[in-house]
């Protein structure tokens, strides 16, 4: 019977082939097929949540990455969410939006409604803003009630 998840260390046939492949980040599709990357996932998720092995968040991200890297929606949504919170990495929000969007772009549902929540909330804070500057300044209300019909 074959086991369900393999050790990290099985997925490559070559040490270096592994190493130079989490130093470069740029792992395309073609690069590997479908099943290695799935037990790359796997792997990333065991390290997220410590299954079998100790929780190690910089290790889970770098496994995230290969997988973000080769298109993965649901490994470029894990990696939105790493860097949003900082998780294992600094946080960095720019990152987690680019993250979110080519998540959202390759149809991952949570990274849809994430950018969807996101776009409402910059809406509201630009309304905000502009009441705000038109009773703060009575002055052009003013000049804008005169125009108005």
């Amino acid at each position: 019977m074959k086991r369900q998840c393999q050790h990290e260390d099985e997925l490559f046939n070559d040490r270096n082939q592994k190493k130079n492949l989490v130093q470069s980040n740029s792992v395309k599709s073609n690069d590997y097929n479908t099943t290695k990357l799935n037990e790359i996932y796997i792997m990333a998720l065991r390290h997220e949540n410590g299954l079998g092995i100790e929780k190690n968040y910089q290790k889970s991200f770098e496994l995230f990455s290969i997988c973000a890297n080769s298109g993965d929606p649901y490994a470029q949504y894990a990696l939105a969410q790493y860097y949003e919170y900082g998780k294992g990495i600094a946080a960095d929000n720019m990152k987690a939006l680019e993250y979110y969007n080519m998540a959202a772009q390759k149809g991952h549902p949570d990274a849809q409604n994430y950018l969807i929540q996101y776009n409402n909330f910059l809406n509201a804070k630009n309304k905000r803003k502009i009441m705000e500057s038109h009773d703060s300044n009575s002055g052009l209300r003013n000049v804008l009630g005169r125009y108005s019909t």
